[in-house]
């Protein structure tokens, strides 16, 4: 069960502020699964108001799938964007398919221009009064192996060596990465989006796209990752793909 609910702190573009908690939208008994939706249509679950038609019709939604809740852009036309501490650069959202949330996290949805055409936006500031805090001193030490002959996955944390259980898909892109790391000196090498989906599915590539990997990476991102909001390992190239910093073992 989802212990203690999250809710958002909502600013406007003309500043006024107000709270949303997330449990009113949430069924009973639910722990998995759970979609909010958020747009300027009435039949949306969080409506923000918006006589300038800035924001789609149902532009991006909160979800909450594997223990984390996620911000996800629904194909809007002007953006969904994260921003992780006020003075930081925005993350746009449809360049991940989806980002895991923290706590503190702002959400960034247009809303209006300034008579200088700068843009000014409804402010969406996620709280999560239940989310465990991460041990920075841990992180330090937090190294992934990748084995080429046994294809194998390991995780490297506080005096530890586990494996970690990949799919077949998941192998295939861990496997790809890793092999051109070491054909570039064991560097972390740009993976083009292209040649992962030619890897991961070989003849069977019709229908495959950008999102088909973006949504492979998400999976292995919550198994390697200590926080699969801010990557450490597969990282985002923003545009072109994907890399991979990883240790190369025999």
């Amino acid at each position: 069960m989802i212990g203690e609910y999250p809710y958002l702190e909502v600013t406007k573009p003309d500043g006024m502020q107000y709270a949303v908690t997330l449990e009113n939208f949430i069924p009973q008994q639910t722990t998995e699964n759970v979609y909010i939706s958020i747009g300027r249509q009435s039949n949306n679950h969080i409506v923000l108001n918006d006589p300038q038609k800035k924001i789609s019709r149902h532009h991006c939604s909160l979800q909450y799938q594997n223990n984390r809740w996620w911000i996800v852009d629904n194909g809007s036309a002007n953006g969904t964007f994260l921003q992780r501490e006020i003075d930081q650069p925005e993350i746009d959202v449809r360049s991940e398919d989806a980002i895991a949330l923290r706590s503190g996290d702002y959400i960034l949805i247009l809303g209006a221009l300034s008579s200088t055409n700068q843009p000014i936006f409804w402010r969406l500031e996620f709280i999560d009064p239940g989310e465990t805090n991460q041990v920075t001193s841990m992180q330090a030490i937090h190294t992934l192996e990748y084995s080429l002959s046994r294809q194998m996955l390991y995780r490297n944390i506080v005096r530890r060596r586990d494996s970690i259980s990949l799919g077949e898909q998941e192998r295939c892109l861990i496997d790809y990465m890793s092999r051109k790391n070491h054909y570039h000196q064991n560097h972390p090498a740009i993976c083009e989006y292209d040649e992962l989906i030619q890897a991961v599915w070989q003849d069977d590539t019709f229908g495959r796209d950008r999102k088909a990997i973006n949504h492979l990476v998400w999976r292995i991102r919550d198994k390697i990752e200590l926080d699969s909001g801010e990557p450490q390992f597969l990282k985002t190239i923003k545009g072109r793909g994907y890399c991979l910093d990883i240790k190369i073992i025999d």
